[in-house]
């Protein structure tokens, strides 16, 4: 998802803010937050997200049944759980990861939210690990956390979206992708020029376009020790970044010209969600491209 938002006032976090307008209107049926119980009207909001959207200012003054919102806005790597199944959760965080004025680096803070927003995607075993603890201690989550835990790992994801296409047919189109256990499989690879990742690092993309630069990239890939993925290299024509909160939806279909800056155009979509039967994953909608680039 595409990184929304400054602390200036600008497109960015009035598009923000216009997310969380859509998003607390549709708060009421997505969590029954008149079941929360705490000791006043204000209610605790956990947003995982890096710093590049103040979702503070996003929510400022917002109300949903009389209630206000504090925003504790961190990402995954700042967060360690203490939870019980009987819902009993705390996050002590380092303050030194807060963006507050006064700052003691060796002070933890610690809280307990009432409801939970999550906008960075997880990538590590650390990110798993708090994805386990908000599951068990039952803290109500506009996200799915059933879908993001099982979005975790690709060839899982991929697994289910072939499944898909056996139904589909061709008017659903998946990549073909080779699951390899150890890196010392690359050897036997032969199509080539191919894209190499390893594990759910989606960061960790490497281009190989005969067998020798993959010997060269099978000593990096041991250290890492896990299984990788290798896909063939396609020339794209266009980027789609899918964003969804509660029961709003966006799709924009980003194109990088030869020269300046990338081209972010918003679509329009259509309600064909074969995806959202992906074990109660996340609904994913087709859109439309009668206004995009070829």
């Amino acid at each position: 998802n595409p990184a929304p938002g400054t602390a200036q006032p600008g497109p960015k976090l009035a598009n923000a803010a216009s997310t969380a307008s859509n998003f607390l209107s549709n708060m009421a049926s997505a969590v029954n937050v008149s079941n929360i119980k705490t000791d006043s009207t204000s209610k605790c909001l956990l947003v995982i997200e890096n710093r590049s959207t103040d979702w503070g200012k996003a929510f400022a003054n917002k109300t949903v049944q009389g209630m206000r919102f504090r925003v504790e806005q961190h990402t995954f790597d700042d967060l360690t759980i203490i939870a019980t199944n009987e819902g009993m959760v705390q996050f002590p965080i380092l303050k030194k990861a807060c963006s507050r004025k006064l700052r003691d680096d060796n002070k933890e803070i610690r809280f307990r939210p009432d409801f939970i927003l999550i906008r960075q995607q997880p990538v590590s075993k650390q990110h798993r690990t708090v994805l386990l603890g908000l599951k068990l201690g039952g803290i109500p989550s506009i996200n799915s956390l059933h879908s993001i835990y099982n979005m975790f790992d690709p060839p899982w994801v991929f697994a289910q979206l072939a499944r898909i296409r056996m139904r589909f047919g061709a008017e659903f189109p998946v990549t073909t992708k080779t699951f390899m256990p150890t890196a010392n499989c690359l050897r036997r690879f032969r199509d080539f020029p191919a894209i190499v990742s390893s594990s759910n690092r989606s960061d960790a993309r490497l281009r190989v376009r005969n067998r020798d630069q993959v010997e060269d990239i099978i000593p990096i890939l041991q250290q890492i020790d896990d299984y990788i993925m290798v896909e063939p290299l396609v020339k794209a024509a266009y980027e789609l970044h899918v964003t969804r909160i509660g029961g709003i939806y966006s799709v924009y279909v980003q194109t990088s010209p030869q020269e300046g800056n990338p081209v972010v155009e918003r679509v329009e979509i259509t309600p064909r969600n074969g995806c959202s039967r992906l074990k109660c994953g996340k609904n994913l909608f087709m859109p439309s491209f009668s206004t995009c680039p070829a």
